[in-house]
């Protein structure tokens, strides 16, 4: 199913002049079948009231800041600023999104999180299923799901009046069983660090099914640099296959990799968190062939849809209070030792004398991205 990811555009802080131009823009965008809703918003209460799924704020404010922050709060993505917009917007009226099987599932997320990846997954063409029970969760997997992102505070989240709590062992469990019946099924797993305890996390299954913690604004960051690299290497091995050993997942060595397979890199969570934290997009020399014209109209599609979320991991970055953030990732091999470290705890042994013999970090990581072993 082909589509557009905007389903309507705020327009923030315009003076009158702008406006005359953004009405301008709007009688364009009728040309491209492209005919979103158009709202224009004075203050930062209008925006807020007015944002939801498939929305594009555009914003000429001075505080940014302010705005971003409404909508990370909201779980809205799309923006760009005016100026930006009036670079882009012909792209912007061009962008189509072609949904993919098989789906991605967001498992037990909060609403404003599950509302973000939603957004972000759908821009770069992968479609979503989103669950919130234990039974609705056996029914997903038992379809064509390639890749789950599963909140591993599921215990914490506020129950539903008339449901039992959920099991997050049965969960696990589950995930465990379908990864071992499909190859190409991959699993992240996020944590806040805030909440709970990370001792009871990391003694749970966890480790069975994904070798790393990541925190919601740790994995944000991640997932648009990977589905930005992703998009990019598949475009050029498309057009330009005889270039496909300088791409950029091409030195990581993974076992059935394939770099138009959504989820092969991400079996190993550690590995290709670390590697994409680290790799930065690189141009390319660009050979002139029959293919040229259509290889640069994807660029530059794909230029837009990497605008329009350029504003995340910014935002998420900025401030002392924002860096604050912790990832925790298991030791290749140390799984016996965890599950020996259990059986000991429940000896009632000294916690802090055992992590001390043990082999595995207990530390949250601050915001660094090269201490994954």
């Amino acid at each position: 199913m082909v589509k557009s990811p905007i389903k309507k555009i705020i327009l923030h802080s315009l003076s009158e002049k702008e406006e005359e131009l953004a009405h301008s823009i709007k009688k364009i965008s009728t040309e491209f079948q492209f005919e979103p809703h158009w709202i224009f918003a004075l203050n930062n209460m209008q925006a807020a009231e007015n944002l939801s799924r498939h929305t594009l704020l555009v914003s000429n404010s001075a505080d940014i800041g302010s705005i971003h922050k409404i909508m990370f709060e909201k779980g809205s993505v799309y923006f760009l600023t005016w100026q930006e917009f009036k670079n882009s917007f012909l792209s912007v009226f061009k962008l189509i999104t072609m949904t993919s099987q098989p789906k991605i599932l967001l498992a037990f997320l909060p609403p404003f999180v599950n509302s973000l990846l939603e957004e972000i997954f759908s821009l770069y063409g992968y479609s979503t299923l989103s669950v919130n029970s234990f039974a609705d969760m056996q029914k997903a997997l038992a379809e064509d799901i390639c890749y789950t992102v599963l909140n591993q505070d599921m215990n914490l989240l506020p129950k539903e009046y008339g449901k039992p709590s959920i099991k997050r062992e049965k969960v696990i469990q589950l995930l465990k069983q379908k990864k071992s019946m499909e190859s190409s099924f991959a699993i992240s797993v996020l944590k806040d660090f805030d909440q709970g305890s990370l001792f009871d996390d990391i003694c749970s299954s966890v480790k069975h099914v994904c070798n790393l913690l990541l925190s919601i604004e740790e994995y944000v960051i991640f997932i648009i640099q990977y589905l930005k690299n992703l998009s990019q290497e598949n475009i050029e091995s498309f057009y330009y296959p005889q270039k496909i050993s300088e791409n950029v997942y091409s030195s990581l060595k993974l076992k059935n990799k394939s770099l138009k397979n959504f989820s092969h890199p991400l079996k190993d969570a550690k590995e290709i968190y670390r590697f994409t934290m680290q790799t930065l997009i690189s141009s390319k020399a660009i050979h002139v062939n029959d293919n040229i014209d259509l290889y640069l109209q994807e660029m530059e599609l794909l230029k837009t849809k990497n605008l329009l979320t350029s504003w995340l991991p910014s935002f998420l970055n900025e401030g002392a209070e924002k860096k604050n953030r912790a990832s925790f990732s298991f030791i290749n091999g140390s799984f016996d030792s965890v599950d020996k470290l259990i059986k000991l705890n429940e000896k009632e042994k000294p916690v802090n004398k055992l992590i001390n013999n043990s082999n595995f970090n207990i530390t949250p990581q601050k915001n660094k991205f090269n201490h994954l072993e």
